[in-house]
């Protein structure tokens, strides 16, 4: 059908491009060739309207004044008909375009105009009416053959009962006429026998009446000649004289003989040509029946075969249409059949397609993650370049000066002869011990000494240093500071002066109160605290979220960081006592929580045990030169203090390992951005580096000082690893619940130290007597 429309579309209408039935449907997509068809059968008068783009504006345009033209010559044309041509759905646009061409033929043969069909546009609807009035009422001449057929039914009946009554009078009349016939014989007989006997002129009247008589009852009854029929003369009747006579009687009694022979024979045959002639009727009746039954159907044929030409023209075209119907279900289940092949080529193809690109994109992943180690190498070896520059430039600097005190020494032997003195050997040792350089630096000559010229640093550093030395030489009574031999006895340096401590702590009390630290938050009681570390992508995540169940809470602190950015950008103000109550109710008391990858480095490690109640081990440095005597009374050292953290776990895991499983995440997310996923790729080395940059520091203050780190390899699976961290964390629930349970009689306010420091209400004041020895200041 395709191709008869398209011959008809380019030979008869000749559009303005030729169709063609592989873009049918794209061709008729925007509807312009539609109503250029309309337009060359006048039909369409607003076709300079029409847009020829191929756009959504152009294409509602277009159907939009299609369609009254297209009601008006009787096709169904609404909204999702339009929807499905602009689609270019298999089959539509070819309906719509057959229907038009048997609209426009038979607009062409009536030879209407538009206005003619807007006239007639009700009687067109009328006509539709009538259309589906024939499928409901016959018509006439179905009616006709109807009644047809009925009269020759009965006909035919009467004629088949006239048939079996006819029959039986038809045989009797065959019977009489075959009886005259046999009557006809027998009276031909008896002539000829009367002329024997009249010939021989018997005198035996009587008996030849009688013998003719009982002949005659023979010959109409049918029976044989009775026994007491007389056939010769007696004696007593006629006399015979001479021997002729009774050789005529004797012949005669023959003949008579032979005449009942061929009798009795002629019943014998008569019978039997009756049965041959009942068993012949039969015969010949069932064969007229045949006959006239196949007359019958002939003549019913005959009357039901005999059509008007219009009949017969309906029946041309209805075997046309059945044939058309049968090309079309054929060009149908042949397109469909292109079309399944077509579907499973492509298939197949995308199914390859597919293969290629994941072998492809294997390729490029396995290439990626051979450039981020290749990358992440070249960053670690340049990294221990580094270090190794630092190591090699602080023992470069520790050899150089070396070098110079040796030859600083031997300078100084050289120039005097004389060994060197001690104390100022001991200041080029304290320069050696302070990295400071012993000679001073080459300067460019300048014409003269200026006093506005400032000092160098490293010249001021080098005189403070030396003059603190001699602070403590004055001090400790040692060097150029010892008691001289000639003064008598060796003194040893002075001791404490308590009071003069006790005096100049008060002052200093007095001045510069101590800053009393509030007390540390009081949370509640928590089974397990813990915090899981580890590089990139090292799994902790994943096995914090599967871990999260029951009395184990993970903390994120990310997702925290973002709840209060949240809550910043709201302006809401959240005061420190409500901040404890909040954390309480994301953590009930007696309960675990997990920190997921906090802290990162040991600032923040310094920070969380100070947050979380506990204190960081300062070491105290050494008192001020400016104190004139040391504390008496001063406060004892706290015990090491306890670490907050319960556990602090490493998920260790090789670089190598972090790079496959980050590209692994990527190929696997399919919905974030590229661009967010080439940043991601990009900080991997980054943040590989940065992690083994402060985890030394986090090593020793989880591993050393505190003593909870728990090392895990987790370049495993994942199940595996689940498995691992789980029972880790389980056995550290039961030590801390196994704890609990052994100090649970232990008062929860202990008793405040007995160590207060001066100043305070705790501080006892005692009479002391003043020392002996004076001190010159």
């Amino acid at each position: 059908m395709s191709d008869i429309l398209c011959r008809w579309l380019n030979q008869e209408v000749r559009l303005s491009k030729v169709v063609e039935p592989k873009t049918f449907a794209k061709d008729f997509s925007s509807g312009y060739l539609i109503g250029e068809v309309l337009h060359k059968y006048q039909l369409q008068k607003d076709f300079s309207m029409f847009m020829k783009k191929d756009t959504s504006i152009s294409r509602l345009n277009n159907f939009t004044r299609i369609e009254p033209t297209l009601r008006l010559l009787g096709i169904n044309f609404d909204i999702n008909t339009a929807q499905e041509v602009m689609q270019e759905k298999q089959g539509v646009a070819t309906r719509l375009l057959y229907q038009l061409y048997i609209s426009l033929e038979k607009k062409k043969k009536a030879e209407l105009t538009g206005t003619m069909l807007e006239i007639m546009q009700p009687v067109a609807s009328a006509g539709l009416n009538k259309k589906q009035l024939h499928r409901v009422v016959k018509r006439d001449t179905e009616v006709k053959l109807q009644k047809i057929s009925q009269y020759y039914e009965k006909k035919f009946q009467v004629q088949y009962n006239r048939s079996a009554m006819t029959h039986p009078i038809q045989h009797k009349r065959q019977l009489r006429v075959q009886d005259e016939k046999r009557m006809k014989h027998f009276e031909k007989v008896l002539e000829i026998v009367e002329n024997e006997v009249q010939y021989y002129t018997l005198p035996c009247s009587f008996n030849t009446s009688n013998l003719i008589c009982g002949l005659n009852l023979f010959i109409c009854s049918g029976q044989p000649l009775p026994g007491d029929l007389p056939l010769v003369c007696s004696s007593e009747d006629f006399e015979v004289t001479g021997s002729g006579t009774q050789l005529t009687l004797q012949s005669n009694s023959k003949y008579i003989q032979e005449i009942r022979q061929r009798l009795d024979e002629n019943a014998v045959a008569r019978k039997q040509r009756e049965k041959r002639r009942d068993r012949f009727l039969v015969e010949q009746l069932k064969a007229h029946e045949a006959q006239e039954e196949a007359r019958r159907e002939e003549q019913l044929v005959k009357r039901l075969t005999r059509q008007t030409q219009q009949e017969q023209r309906l029946v041309a075209q209805l075997l046309q249409i059945r044939m058309q119907k049968e090309v079309i279900r054929e060009n149908r289940l042949f397109r469909e059949q292109q079309y399944q092949q077509r579907r499973e080529k492509d298939f197949q193809e995308a199914l390859e397609r597919e293969v290629a690109l994941a072998q492809q994109a294997k390729l490029d992943c396995a290439e990626e993650i051979r450039k981020e180690l290749e990358s992440f190498n070249r960053i670690a070896a340049e990294r221990a370049q580094r270090r190794y520059q630092k190591h090699f430039k602080s023992c470069k600097d520790i050899l150089e000066q070396i070098v110079d005190l040796a030859t600083k020494v031997g300078e100084y032997r050289l120039i005097t002869g004389n060994l060197i003195p001690e104390k100022l050997m001991k200041e080029w040792k304290e320069l050696l011990f302070r990295g400071l350089p012993l000679y001073e630096p080459v300067k460019g000559q300048q014409p003269g000494f200026e006093f506005s010229t400032p000092l160098d640093p490293v010249d001021l550093k080098k005189q403070e240093i030396l003059n603190n030395q001699d602070y403590d030489e004055y001090s400790n009574m040692v060097g150029e500071w010892t008691w001289p031999e000639e003064a008598g006895a060796t003194k040893s340096p002075p001791t404490n002066n308590n009071i003069l401590g006790h005096v100049v702590q008060r002052l200093r009390n007095i001045v510069l109160p101590p800053i009393i630290e509030p007390s540390s938050p009081s949370f509640p009681h928590f089974n397990l605290k813990a915090c899981v570390l580890g590089k990139f992508c090292s799994g902790k995540t994943t096995c914090l979220t599967k871990i999260a169940e029951g009395i184990i809470y993970v903390l994120s602190a990310d997702t925290l960081i973002e709840k209060a950015l949240n809550a910043y950008q709201k302006e809401d103000e959240v005061s420190y006592i409500q901040y404890n109550c909040i954390f309480t109710s994301i953590v009930p008391a007696h309960s675990g929580w997990v920190l997921d990858g906090f802290p990162v480095n040991i600032t923040q490690a310094y920070l969380l045990e100070k947050a979380l109640g506990g204190s960081v081990d300062v070491e105290y440095g050494v008192e001020s030169r400016t104190n004139l005597a040391a504390d008496p009374n001063p406060p004892k050292r706290p015990p090491p203090p306890v670490p907050v953290l319960d556990l602090a776990l490493l998920l260790d895991i090789p670089p190598e390992s972090v790079v496959k499983r980050a590209f692994s995440h990527t190929a696997v997310d399919t919905t974030s951005n590229p661009t967010d996923k080439s940043l991601y790729l990009a900080q991997i080395s980054h943040r590989i580096t940065a992690f083994q940059d402060t985890w030394p520091k986090l090593e020793t203050w989880f591993g050393g000082k505190q003593n909870i780190l728990v090392h895990i390899d987790a370049n495993v699976d994942k199940e595996e690893l689940y498995k691992m961290v789980q029972s880790v964390l389980i056995q550290k629930l039961e030590g801390n619940w196994a704890s609990t349970s052994s100090v649970s009689s232990v008062p929860m306010n202990p008793p405040e130290s007995a160590s207060p420091y001066p100043g305070s209400s705790g501080w006892v004041y005692v009479d002391e007597s003043l020392p002996s020895v004076g001190y010159i200041f």
